[in-house]
């Protein structure tokens, strides 16, 4: 009788190596279930919307300012939840290391957000345990990226943490990759 072991899961991290350093696309951790009920969830605001903007026309004049508001706050109140649906599907951490700069930015539909720093004043990069929350099998939004990862680095007084969507595992590989790599980086206090 054999056994059938189940294989161990691959990096989700892209690393390419550009010049003088290292890249890393980091996935947004995806969810089955979240994508399926905020697909849902979407659907069913959508329709009510729809069907707020057909019925309004019944109304009269006077009524035009309150719909419009109405349908403006409707609005609003969507769009955190494209934004986390678009995010469990398309999300990525972009990390490039440089002796030059230090880049991390998040991305969504090749744009995003991020900031710059300078490689001399960067300490300890270093895997970090990130305690698992209780929604975390079912939820992720970009909500969860404030938290920080498990891939973390000093600069200055603060602790920069990424990688919200890879394990503890993933991140010990990643810094000894990056600190393997980086050898311009300062890996002490």
């Amino acid at each position: 009788m054999s056994l059938n072991f189940t294989p161990p899961p691959t990096m989700r991290t892209k690393v390419t190596p550009i010049e003088s350093g290292l890249e890393l696309e980091m996935p947004a951790r995806r969810s089955v279930s979240a994508v399926a009920f905020s697909s849902l969830w979407l659907v069913i605001w959508a329709v009510i919307g729809y069907s707020f903007v057909s019925y309004r026309g019944g109304e009269g004049e006077d009524s035009t300012g309150g719909s419009l508001a109405m349908l403006l706050l409707w609005s609003a109140l969507g769009a955190p939840a494209i934004f986390a649906w678009l995010w469990n599907i398309m999300g990525k951490e972009r990390l490039c290391l440089s002796p030059n700069r230090i880049s991390f930015r998040l991305e969504m539909l090749r744009m995003g957000i991020g900031n710059h720093y300078d490689p001399s004043l960067v300490r300890n990069f270093r895997a970090v345990d990130v305690p698992a929350t209780t929604a975390a099998w079912f939820w992720t939004s970009p909500v969860t990226i404030v938290a920080g990862g498990p891939l973390a680095f000093d600069y200055g007084a603060r602790t920069v943490r990424l990688g919200a969507g890879i394990d503890y595992a993933e991140a010990v590989e990643l810094a000894r990759r990056i600190t393997t790599a980086a050898t311009w980086l300062n890996s002490e206090h």
